[in-house]
């Protein structure tokens, strides 16, 4: 009996696509289970076929072919639970970059204060890690809030098609228009890189450090802002407690005038004013603003420049006590 030739199954395009649905009219299966493509019947349908006079016959068109593109289905409700999920995901993201800014703050300190100075190509190393990760961090935001937009479009029902797509796009444009921004527009108004220059200056010098703007060229797009407080003069931290004029202990900063004080000390004052009957007003000379504990918050980064402060002011004292004793010898 003569071999028979069995030539492998074709694939439909479709069968990569299971979470699309497959038009009835063309695929059918068979009572064994396999997928056979329906042929089509006439090639030429809906183009019309040349006659033998070399006109066009029409009197078989059927209108045009139907679209062999299935339907595009809308994100399922159950993706939801995947969805948030991915923001938790993006929630630690945001944590680490948190941290690691942090830690490129505390080591570019740490160097400031043991040699004395910050400038050079290790300085603008550091200055450059720590502007990485603002990219980076802004990059992380832009991400979960373009998912947190979908989670809500399916929390309130509504059909969602095209999903990675219409996150793609939302993703890409907000990177288009942060890489189009200046150097000064990215990172001037930015508190994170405002409290990392000031704490490397302090960490260097005893001298109040120059308006931000200072350590920024100007570049094409940016537009002279005098009356910016990044572009004011300098200002000098205070280090001390406005009630007890001793260096910050366990500093809290006040969410309503911005302005900190020892922890314990705050606290006292507060309770003595309320059993007075009367509202605690900031103790800081020209401030009227009322504070409570409850507009009070632990404040890790002053608390950190207040311990730099302080070995600059031992080291200081101790160099002080080097030189009065090599001069008596």
């Amino acid at each position: 009996m003569p071999s028979r030739t069995v030539s492998a199954p074709r694939v439909p395009r479709y069968a990569s696509r299971p979470d699309r649905r497959l038009p009835d009219a063309e695929l059918q299966r068979d009572a064994a289970g396999d997928v056979i493509e329906e042929e089509d019947e006439n090639e030429h349908q809906g183009r019309g076929e040349e006659d033998d006079d070399g006109e066009d016959d029409d009197s078989d068109a059927t209108g045009p072919a139907p679209s062999n593109e299935p339907s595009e289905q809308p994100l399922a409700s159950t993706a939801s639970m995947t969805i948030k999920g991915s923001l938790r995901d993006w929630d630690k993201s945001l944590e680490s970059s948190q941290a690691l800014r942090s830690n490129i703050t505390d080591a570019t300190v740490s160097y400031a204060e043991l040699f004395s100075t910050i400038s050079g190509a290790k300085g603008n190393a550091m200055d450059t890690a720590f502007r990485d990760m603002i990219d980076a961090t802004f990059e992380a935001q832009l991400r979960r809030e373009a998912m947190k937009r979908i989670a809500d479009q399916v929390a309130k029902g509504e059909a969602v098609y095209d999903a990675v797509g219409a996150y793609e796009r939302q993703v890409q444009e907000g990177l288009e228009a942060y890489k189009a921004k200046t150097t000064r527009q990215k990172y001037l108004h930015h508190e994170g890189y405002k409290t990392f220059k000031e704490r490397v200056w302090e960490a260097h010098t005893d001298e109040a450090m120059p308006p931000l703007a200072d350590f920024i060229d100007i570049e094409d797009g940016d537009e002279p802002d005098d009356d910016d407080d990044f572009t004011a003069g300098a200002v000098r931290q205070e280090y001390k407690c406005p009630l007890t004029m001793a260096l910050l202990k366990d500093p809290v900063t006040s969410s309503v005038c911005h302005h900190s004080y020892s922890k314990e000390a705050i606290l006292d004052y507060i309770t003595q004013a309320r059993n007075r009957g009367e509202s605690a007003k900031c103790p800081r000379s020209g401030c009227t603003k009322v504070i409570s504990p409850s507009t009070l918050k632990d404040d890790r980064d002053l608390a950190k420049r207040v311990a730099t402060h302080k070995r600059r002011m031992e080291l200081a004292e101790g160099n002080k006590r080097t030189q009065a004793a090599e001069i008596i010898d």
